[in-house]
């Protein structure tokens, strides 16, 4: 584990949450920041759709994310 300080993330959406994967992976430590706590349950009224891209699909392969995305 990297000694230093930790590279803290502010909000939690895809991007932050990815970033800090990213990161983990990489053997940084990582502090994530976001006005709302964390939940663990998936609420229908707040659901989101997401287009994604080529490019964040490659993103999310090379993190080996990809393969736990549903269709």
């Amino acid at each position: 584990m990297n000694d230093s300080q930790p590279i803290i993330i502010i909000g939690s959406g895809m991007t932050g949450l990815t970033l800090a994967c990213a990161l983990v992976q990489q053997l940084q430590r990582v502090v994530i920041i976001d006005k709302q706590p964390p939940t663990l349950t998936w609420d229908t009224s707040t659901a989101r759709v997401s287009a994604i891209n080529h490019a964040t699909i490659n993103i999310l392969k090379n993190l080996n994310l990809w393969e736990h995305i549903d269709d």
